[in-house]
């Protein structure tokens, strides 16, 4: 069985390529598709993020955390702790509420994100793979970090495979974290 998250990019891939497929894909070489399934907010947190949870006076409790594949964190003495969605400040109360409910006294929590996950370039780029998001970041400067075109750049064409919702991106729209940029040739 898949998890949401999983089932939300699987939907992501299987409709850029029916996009793909079906030549939905008029324009010209630097054209950007995107396919969303449902909409990510930068302030929520996502799986792949990490975490920086802070529990004053003790900091056994104090480190940084990474959210699993279905946007949950391990956290001692609390366990499983689903994240997914939720806001620094939404998470910071839930664990002050989790942690004062019979193991410490009046905690004080602030949680913050360490880093997002990472963008993902792929295709016919010189150097594919996972690169850090910053905000800002956009699909033609992904390329660029993964060393451009391998090929003929007027033959390729960027796209943007996203887990979330929102409208088609030109590659000069700011991605988001998760994102997949996509580099291929053009078809005809």
């Amino acid at each position: 069985m898949l998890s949401g998250f999983y089932k939300k990019s699987l939907l992501s891939l299987v409709g850029a390529l029916a996009i793909l497929a079906g030549g939905g894909c008029a324009g010209g070489p630097a054209e950007t598709v995107v396919d969303n399934v449902g909409r990510l907010h930068l302030d929520g947190f996502l799986p792949g993020d990490r975490v920086r949870v802070h529990v004053e006076g003790h900091p056994e409790l104090s480190r940084e955390y990474q959210l699993d594949h279905d946007g949950a964190l391990e956290l001692p003495l609390l366990g499983r702790v689903d994240a997914y969605g939720v806001t620094p400040a939404e998470l910071e109360k839930v664990l002050v509420l989790g942690f004062g409910d019979g193991f410490l006294r009046a905690p004080e929590v602030t949680v913050r994100r360490a880093r997002h996950r990472p963008i993902f370039v792929a295709g016919e780029v010189v150097h594919p793979g996972s690169y850090a998001f910053e905000p800002g970041l956009t699909a033609a400067a992904a390329v660029t970090r993964a060393g451009g075109a391998a090929g003929e750049p007027e033959t390729l064409r960027i796209f943007v495979i996203r887990a979330g919702a929102g409208d088609a991106v030109s590659a000069h729209t700011p991605l988001q974290p998760g994102d997949v940029v996509e580099l291929r040739r053009s078809a005809g």
